[in-house]
């Protein structure tokens, strides 16, 4: 039998999102992605995760255009 601890359990639910508004060809480079409005937080809390900065939402509607500036420009590299 497998045992999943929280933190796995929590590191795949932030993966799995981080997953669909990242770079697919480096994970480390700047986000824009259009998410919707209702997800925001769960979307921003991967993103804080996994490059240390949040998103910026643009716009209003059930949809919003957001940006990050990515793992290599929130750590200086």
């Amino acid at each position: 039998m497998k045992v999943i601890t929280s933190y796995q359990y929590e590191q795949g639910r932030l993966k799995s999102l981080f997953d669909q508004i990242c770079d697919e060809k480096n994970w480390k480079n700047p986000i824009h992605c259009v998410i919707p409005k209702h997800s925001f937080n769960d979307y921003n809390e991967a993103c804080v995760h996994f490059t240390g900065a949040g998103l910026t939402p643009k716009g209003h509607g059930e949809m919003i255009e957001c940006t990050s500036p990515g793992y290599y420009n929130t750590i200086g590299a």
